[in-house]
């Protein structure tokens, strides 16, 4: 059983642990520059009609991640993403490809499994709260990593993605195992 946990968005992670052991692993979301982008040698331009939203996950590298990383696809996954809304002050452009990007990571998980179980998305508070860091993450940006690092005895060469996905996951597999 792998128990996964994912937190969406262009920067994000893909995290799991299985029933065998607590090391935690994980991949980064693959995205690539959507089609019909115009380049400049100054920077990116958006086509007409285009927001300035410059990259997409990549769906086709993603496919071949989980294939790489869960070679045995038909056993069970219970797979948990961070739920994602729009914040305030958030442009449409900013919002729409956040809501893009789930969609894409749902889609390319269903296709890969044979049995996929959907535990759900769960807000950031609930996964925090049930990890004793709701509120603390407000003061200290760092606190989920530092939980991360303890708890695994892990070294800290790794991002603010990286220890949200393993925290996801870790609930996930504390109330599904």
């Amino acid at each position: 059983m792998n128990y996964i946990g994912i937190d969406p968005g262009l920067t994000g992670v893909v995290a799991w642990f299985t029933d065998e052991d607590d090391k935690p692993r994980w991949f980064k979301l693959p995205v690539k520059f959507k089609p019909g982008i115009k380049f400049k040698k100054d920077g990116v331009t958006p086509s007409a009609g285009q927001a300035f939203i410059k990259k997409q996950i990549d769906c086709f590298a993603l496919g071949q991640m989980i294939d790489a990383h869960f070679q045995v696809l038909n056993q069970d996954h219970w797979i948990m993403m961070e739920r994602v809304s729009t914040r305030h002050g958030q442009g449409m452009a900013s919002a729409g490809s956040l809501m893009h990007t789930v969609g894409a990571i749902e889609g390319v998980f269903n296709a890969m499994f044979e049995e996929v179980e959907w535990v759900d998305t769960v807000p950031p508070q609930v996964w925090m709260l049930a990890l004793g860091l709701h509120g603390k993450h407000k003061k200290d940006k760092n606190v989920i990593k530092e939980w991360v690092v303890n708890t695994f005895d892990m070294p800290k060469r790794f991002n603010k993605d990286v220890a949200d996905a393993i925290a996801i996951a870790w609930y996930n597999k504390q109330i599904n195992q």
